[in-house]
């Protein structure tokens, strides 16, 4: 069978993919979002066609602090590139900046930046922000105001925190793979953080489901 050059072979994954819809929701914040589940169907499927695929390594990871408060977590990926029987080491280089929001920190990471990947070499068009600045502008910018002090939740609040925890572990249970699990939680971490604080049992709840969840996707 003719092989084609590699270059082609992009080509013709981006032609065959030309966009990803936005099918996932985030009910909290109210905006729908590309996962990285439409992301694997999408492109994945199509390189496959193409006998082109690509290995996402983990380079090096930083810790800093941002105002002496916020912990933030630098990760650099590495891909490595591969069609028919020849390879590219080190094609494309992917830093990832987020919050750190405890042991699913380097899967989100790993998320994002494959995202940024395949947006980046394909020219997907998802009408997102690239991956790696909505994580960063995210998880970045989003902490770098100081918490107000605040009264204790309302009888509403604390309702509406009940029913947000009952639609995570539903979203969390539906999860079929960890990068789409690990995605639940970092789209929804503002919820949690005001969960963990104003209704920690609901917390703890949607917690126990998450592990669960990712236990159970090894």
């Amino acid at each position: 069978m003719k092989t084609i050059p590699i270059r082609q072979a992009i080509s013709n994954v981006s032609m065959a993919v030309k966009k990803l819809a936005k099918s996932s929701e985030n009910k909290f914040g109210n905006y729908m979002y590309t996962s990285i589940d439409d992301y694997y169907e999408g492109i994945v499927s199509a390189a496959h066609k193409e006998n082109l695929w690509w290995h996402m390594r983990e380079v090096s990871v930083e810790p800093f602090v941002i105002a002496n408060k916020y912990d933030i977590m630098r990760y650099v990926f590495a891909v490595d590139l591969y069609h028919e029987d020849s390879g590219i080491q080190g094609f494309d280089t992917i830093t990832i900046e987020l919050k750190v929001v405890g042991g699913q920190t380097a899967g989100i990471a790993r998320s994002f930046a494959e995202k940024a990947f395949m947006r980046s070499l394909f020219k997907i068009r998802t009408g997102e922000s690239d991956g790696g600045e909505m994580a960063q502008a995210q998880a970045v910018g989003s902490t770098l105001m100081p918490d107000e002090p605040k009264a204790g939740p309302t009888k509403e609040e604390l309702e509406k925190l009940q029913a947000q925890s009952e639609v995570m572990k539903q979203g969390i249970k539906a999860s079929k793979t960890r990068d789409s699990l690990f995605e639940q939680w970092f789209i929804n971490e503002e919820v949690l953080k005001k969960m963990q604080g104003d209704a920690p049992d609901l917390y703890d709840e949607v917690k126990a489901a998450f592990s669960a969840a990712k236990d159970k996707l090894k």
